[in-house]
């Protein structure tokens, strides 16, 4: 049998849990390359008995490589991602981000975090139930009876996480090159249309999933019963490994979306360079769609980097080469990939940092934030005449924090002289004031 490691998830149904009694490495390989000959259920029953005599032989040790990765390393992200994932989507939610590319973005994050959450219940769950023992109430049953429902979700997860990175290139692409288009196309009812058309098309796609793995209980002689995960009579025929899982993921899953990326992403580069050049003359919103595009550029370049060792997985594959530390590490990297968005978005995002930041961190600061509006309030300026002379009063902030009031008093001063005199001083202090006070509110954008 041709292992599955052709997708960024890949699930060896020859690499299970010790403790889950499935039976490992050559012996498997060994009974599928024979199944043309036997029925299926004949099939079954081979790998009944092999896993009870696995289980009962005296076991390898196992790899402390990939417990490192997937046990460690792989469910710490994936828990850290998915924490990460649903404060993205408590965020871009919010009626105040509502905007075609964070609608698109909230598709994106939730694919992303089913991703997560699958790579840990596949990989990072089951291999510390092998590596130390405990769970044993998830390897010995719980395991093999979700693999067949979570496998297949993890694909269509992953599909349609990689097809809106696709989604949200298009969308800067129109926003930032073709602005006169973008009023029509770039909506929020559009970015619904769009979002519901990818997990469409990416449940339909992946629907063979479902079918190509299952779990068996297996009934020995001593009526002890075991479960199995066991790959399906499709999941074995020649014809649909070769076009199915290698020739079209190859292209559905890699050549179509890089491609694509790269084209779209080149547009978008040479626009950033040509606006940076020219910024002084670009308007508020110009600037607001450059800085979106730039923290695209971001996320698409996390993306490659992320998934290139996958392709070429897939590539190798095709020549009948498997590699099981590229596999394990490629499956750490797309769930890096999965979760580190939402440290994209606050570094590179500044709507989303804002509102970040007053959702959970200004209650940290309180004094100091109520101190520094404080130091930035501007006193409406008070005129009097006391026995033919004029006092005005201008409240401005002092280096030290505090208002201090700055008396302009004249005496004997004509009418009409000290009117101009006044004006005149005021609009200089008042000129003085406002570029203090823009000084002061820059430091605390974050928090208006």
């Amino acid at each position: 049998m041709t292992r599955n490691s052709t997708s960024l998830l890949a699930m060896k149904m020859d690499d299970q849990p010790a403790s889950s009694h499935v039976t490992e490495g050559p012996e498997l390989e060994v009974t599928l390359a024979t199944a043309e000959n036997q029925t299926y259920q004949d099939m079954l029953e081979t790998l009944c008995n092999q896993s009870y005599n696995k289980v009962n032989a005296t076991a390898p040790s196992p790899k402390l490589f990939v417990f490192t990765v997937y046990g460690v390393l792989l469910t710490t992200v994936g828990l850290l991602g998915i924490a990460g994932n649903l404060i993205s989507i408590t965020i871009l939610s919010r009626p105040k981000m509502r905007s075609s590319i964070n609608c698109c973005l909230i598709g994106l994050t939730s694919f992303d975090m089913i991703v997560t959450s699958t790579s840990i219940l596949m990989f990072g769950l089951s291999e510390i139930c092998e590596y130390t023992g405990a769970m044993t109430w998830y390897s010995n049953g719980i395991y093999q009876r979700v693999t067949p429902f979570v496998y297949p979700l993890g694909m269509i997860a992953q599909t349609g996480s990689i097809y809106l990175t696709v989604t949200v290139t298009v969308e800067r692409y129109v926003a930032v090159c073709r602005p006169l288009q973008a009023r029509s196309l770039c909506t929020y009812g559009r970015a619904k249309v769009y979002v519901l058309v990818v997990a469409f098309f990416s449940i339909i796609y992946n629907l063979p999933r479902f079918w190509e793995v299952s779990y068996q209980v297996c009934r020995l002689d001593n009526m002890e019963e075991i479960v199995i995960v066991v790959p399906s009579a499709l999941r074995q025929n020649d014809h649909y490994i070769q076009i199915y899982i290698m020739w079209m993921y190859l292209f559905v899953m890699y050549l179509v979306p890089f491609l694509s990326l790269m084209v779209f992403n080149s547009f978008i580069y040479r626009e950033v360079r040509a606006a940076n050049q020219e910024r002084q003359r670009l308007s508020r919103l110009e600037r607001k769609e450059i800085g979106l595009a730039v923290m695209l550029l971001v996320v698409v370049t996390v993306f490659f980097l992320c998934n290139v060792l996958a392709f070429i997985i897939n590539v190798l594959e095709l020549s009948r080469i498997v590699i099981d530390e590229l596999t394990v590490t490629s499956n750490l990297l797309v769930t890096i990939n999965s979760s580190v968005n939402f440290i994209i978005y606050c570094i590179f995002g500044q709507k989303f940092r804002r509102v970040f930041l007053k959702m959970f961190c200004s209650r940290m600061l309180p004094a100091s934030l109520a101190r520094d509006r404080a130091n930035s309030t501007y006193c409406e300026p008070s005129r009097f005449l006391t026995n033919g002379g004029a006092t005005e009063t201008i409240c401005l902030p002092t280096s030290s924090g505090h208002r201090r009031s700055h008396p302009l008093a004249t005496h004997g001063t004509p009418r009409t002289s000290l009117n101009t005199t006044m004006e005149s001083t005021y609009h200089n202090r008042r000129n003085d004031f406002y570029e203090y006070d823009k000084k002061e509110q820059s430091s605390f954008q974050c928090f208006d």
